[in-house]
C-alpha cells in the first residue's frame, strides 16, 4: 500500500539554537487564516520549527508549502525556507527538509541550503543523535518503486541501503536517542503500517505495534524511554504513548496528530484541526496533567 507524502497530509487533515535565529526578522503570525503542522521541537528548547500553509496573497509572498521557526516564548515566527518535515539537528544549527521529492539542510543561521539527495522520491528523514548521518525512505533503486529506508551521511555523501526489499514499504524512519535503533512504520502485505525498531544496519527487525490501525509520525522522547505516534483507527485515532519496547500502549489525545517532545519529557507539541473552521492549529500538551495550550489564536 504505497501512500506519497501530500496523502500522508491528507489522511491528516481529513480524519481529525537560540544563537542560531534572528530574532529581528520574527513576524507575528496571530492574525493568519491557514493550516500549521508538523511541529519539532528543538533540542535546546526555545523554538518549535513547523509547517505552514499560507492562504492569503500577502503570506504568500514566501510560497504556499512553508517552514518556519518559532519561538516558544514571545509566540512569534520566521520564515525559514519551502519545504515539508523539518527536524532540527541535534545541535540546533540545521534543520533537515523535504521539497519536491528530495531532501536538504539548512543553516537556521545563514540560510545556506544543501541538497542532499537527487534522485527517487525521498522524504522524512531524521538525524542520528551525533549529528553525523540521516536515515530518509526512498523508493530509488526498489524493483517495486516501494519506498524503503537509507542511511547517508549529513553532507548527503555515502548512500546506504539498509532495508530488506520485498517485505513491505519501510517508510518514516526516526533514529533513537541512544543512537542504536531506528524506529519506523511498516507495511505487512495489504494490512496498515504497524511500528517496528530495527537496528542502525537494517537487522534485527521488532515489531512494537499490533493494534490493525494506521500508525505514523512518531518521536522518541529525549530519554528513549517513551515513544509518542499518531495511529488512525475506528474511535481511537490520535497521539499515542508507549514504552519504547512497546508496552503500556496508550491513547494520550484523540484527534490529534504529528507529535514531538519537548526537551524535558513533560509537554508534546502536536498538530490539530478545526473541522469547522478548517484549520489547523499547532499546540502543546502537558503530558502529566492534561492540559494544553493553542500556540496561535485565529480568528473565527
Amino acid at each position: 500500500m504505497k501512500k506519497t507524502y501530500i496523502q500522508f497530509l491528507l489522511i491528516v487533515i481529513i480524519t481529525s539554537c537560540e544563537n542560531s535565529v534572528d530574532t529581528n526578522n520574527f513576524i507575528p503570525v496571530e492574525n493568519a487564516k491557514t493550516i500549521d503542522t508538523e511541529p519539532d521541537w528543538s533540542h535546546e528548547g526555545k523554538y518549535i520549527a513547523y509547517v505552514h500553509f499560507a492562504q492569503d496573497s500577502i503570506e504568500k509572498e514566501y510560497g504556499v508549502v512553508q517552514i518556519r521557526i518559532l519561538n516558544v516564548d514571545s509566540l512569534q515566527s520566521i520564515f525559514l525556507t519551502n519545504g515539508y518535515t523539518p527536524r532540527w539537528s541535534p545541535d540546533d544549527k540545521f534543520i533537515v527538509y523535504e521539497m519536491n521529492g528530495n531532501i536538504y539542510k539548512i543553516n537556521v543561521e545563514t540560510k545556506d541550503i544543501y541538497q542532499l539527495t537527487d534522485w527517487g522520491n525521498c522524504f522524512f528523514s531524521s538525524w542520528s543523535p551525533d549529528g553525523e548521518k540521516i536515515v530518509f525512505d526512498t523508493n530509488e533503486y526498489d524493483p517495486n518503486g516501494a519506498n524503503v529506508i537509507w542511511v547517508m551521511n549529513s553532507d548527503g555523501s555515502n548512500k546506504i541501503d539498509i532495508s530488506e526489499h520485498s517485505t513491505g514499504e519501510w517508510r518514516e524512519p526516526n533514529w533513537s536517542p541512544g543512537g542504536d535503533k531506528i524506529l519506523y512504520s511498516r507495511f505487512i502485505g495489504i494490512g496498515t503500517p504497524e511500528l517496528f525498531l530495527m537496528d542502525t544496519s537494517g537487522h534485527n527487525q521488532f515489531r512494537l505495534t499490533y493494534n490493525n490501525n494506521e500508525d505514523w509520525h512518531t518521536d522518541w522522547s529525549r530519554d528513549g524511554k517513551k515513544i509518542a505516534w499518531y495511529s488512525i483507527g475506528n474511535n481511537n485515532w490520535g497521539i499515542w504513548i508507549m514504552n519504547s519496547d512497546g508496552s503500556n500502549p496508550k491513547l494520550l489525545l484523540k484527534g490529534a496528530s504529528h507529535p514531538s517532545w519537548s526537551p524535558d519529557g513533560k509537554e508534546i507539541v502536536y498538530y490539530d484541526i478545526d473541522s469547522i473552521l478548517n484549520i489547523g492549529t499547532i499546540w502543546i500538551l502537558d503530558v502529566l496533567n492534561g492540559t494544553k495550550k493553542q500556540l496561535f489564536n485565529y480568528p473565527k
